[in-house]
């Protein structure tokens, strides 16, 4: 499920890049392409992992609780838990790009339960649950040493923790090891 969640968006990769910048509302042949990377996702996942399931899992995080969802329109029960899974996480990763005070996204993630979001699911998340992943995300940080020498720059990277956007997503990654540049790259 962890997998599945981290790269439930590679479809996008085959998405013109216009349609993620464009302001505004998408034309409808946009719309309709942006609704079919939870299929073009499954055609490079079924490479890697030959279990329908899991490909299941990411064919429907797009699903509405309320059936008004894409690929298929499936509604409640009838979703995959996994892709209501994904679908929370989601939907939270999109809040928190935009929010950080932990009751207003508790709030925004509540006014989606029953619609968008599976309202089970969204009843297990609590006010401390919102702070803990707030404040991690406030605390991550980069520590780099910084070592010259004639022939080359080296970075020694201690601890690399950011909160990057890929997409429309946010993931947070963690990165431990060194990197040397070339001589002629100034830091």
């Amino acid at each position: 499920l962890v997998q599945a969640a981290m790269i439930h968006d590679i479809g996008k990769v085959l998405l013109p890049s216009h349609i993620f910048r464009k302001r505004g509302e998408r034309t409808l042949s946009e719309e309709r392409e942006y609704k079919s990377h939870p299929e073009k996702a499954v055609e490079i996942v079924k490479t890697m992992f030959q279990k329908d399931s899991f490909s299941n899992w990411i064919l429907f995080h797009h699903e509405r609780w309320d059936g008004k969802g894409f690929p298929k329109g499936l509604k409640g029960e009838e979703i995959p838990c996994e892709s209501r899974i994904i679908a929370l996480a989601n939907e939270l990763d999109h809040i928190l790009a935009r929010h950080d005070d932990s009751e207003t996204i508790l709030k925004l993630l509540s006014e989606k339960s029953g619609t968008i979001l599976d309202p089970n699911l969204v009843g297990k998340i609590e006010l401390d649950h919102i702070e803990m992943i707030v404040e991690s995300i406030q605390h991550l940080s980069v520590k780099k040493e910084i070592v010259k020498s004639n022939e080359k720059t080296e970075i020694q990277v201690k601890s690399y923790d950011s909160y990057s956007s890929v997409g429309q997503s946010f993931f947070i990654q963690s990165v431990h090891g060194k990197v040397t540049l070339p001589s002629n790259i100034k830091m």
